[in-house]
C-alpha cells in the first residue's frame, strides 16, 4: 500500500514537473522549471534503486535479478584455425547478433534442432567469424555496433575486444566452432581458479 502511494506520488509530481515546465512564460522561469523537472526525476530514478522496489513508471532495473547457486554453467564459443589453434569469439564478429544472445540460444534452440540445421547454422556462423576475421586483418580491428562506435551502448554488458588483443586476432582462416559448457563455482572463481570446459559441440571443416 505504502509503495503504491509512493508510485502514485512519484507519478503525479513528475506529471506536474512536466506541465509547468510546459506552462512557463520566459526563459528564467523556464530553466527554473526544468530543474525542478529534473530533480523530480532524479528522485524518481534514486528511490527505486535504494529501496529496490518498482514505482512506475520507474523501475529499478532489475534485468538480471536472480539468485545465483553454487555452481554456474554458461555455453562457450571458441573459433578454431585451420591449424587446429582456439581462438576467443570477438563480440563483434558475428555482429549484428549480439554475442550473449547468441550463446543463450546454443543454449536453448540449438539442441532442437536436426544435425542437417545444426551443420548449416554452424557453418554460416563460421563463414561470419571468418569475414569478420579478414576485417579485422585489414582493417587492424573491428568496427562496433551502431552509428556512435564506442560512444554507444548497445549491452547492458560490456564484452571483451579479444581481437584488439596482442595476438588475440586469429592469423589463419577460422575453418571450424567449437560450443563448450564452461562449469564453475562461484567461491573458487572468486578465488582466481579457471572453470571447467566440457565439449558440447563440434562443428564440421569449412573448406576454404
Amino acid at each position: 500500500m505504502i509503495v503504491d502511494v509512493v508510485a502514485a506520488a512519484l507519478f503525479t509530481a513528475l506529471v506536474g514537473a512536466a506541465v509547468v515546465v510546459g506552462r512557463a512564460r520566459s526563459t528564467i522561469d523556464e530553466r527554473r522549471r526544468v530543474h525542478i523537472l529534473i530533480g523530480v526525476g532524479l528522485v524518481g530514478v534514486a528511490l527505486p534503486m535504494i529501496s529496490q522496489r518498482d514505482l512506475y513508471p520507474f523501475s529499478a532495473w532489475q534485468l538480471v535479478a536472480i539468485t545465483v547457486p553454487d555452481t554456474i554453467e554458461v555455453p562457450h564459443l571458441m573459433a578454431v584455425d585451420d591449424a587446429g589453434r582456439e581462438y576467443e569469439v570477438d563480440y563483434r564478429a558475428v555482429r549484428p547478433v549480439p554475442l550473449l544472445e547468441l550463446s543463450s540460444w546454443f543454449d536453448t534452440r540449438f539442441k532442437q534442432l536436426s544435425s542437417a540445421d545444426r551443420a548449416s547454422a554452424t557453418e554460416w556462423l563460421v563463414s561470419r567469424i571468418e569475414a569478420a576475421r579478414l576485417e579485422a586483418v585489414a582493417r587492424g580491428s573491428l568496427p562496433e555496433f551502431g552509428v556512435l562506435g564506442r560512444v554507444g551502448a548497445p549491452f547492458f554488458l560490456l564484452h571483451p575486444r579479444f581481437w584488439d588483443r596482442p595476438g588475440g586476432q586469429p592469423a589463419r582462416p577460422i575453418v571450424r566452432l567449437r560450443v563448450y559448457r564452461d562449469r564453475w563455482a562461484v567461491g573458487s572463481r572468486l578465488a582466481g581458479a579457471d572453470p571447467r570446459r566440457m565439449l558440447q559441440y563440434e562443428s564440421s571443416v569449412v573448406a576454404r
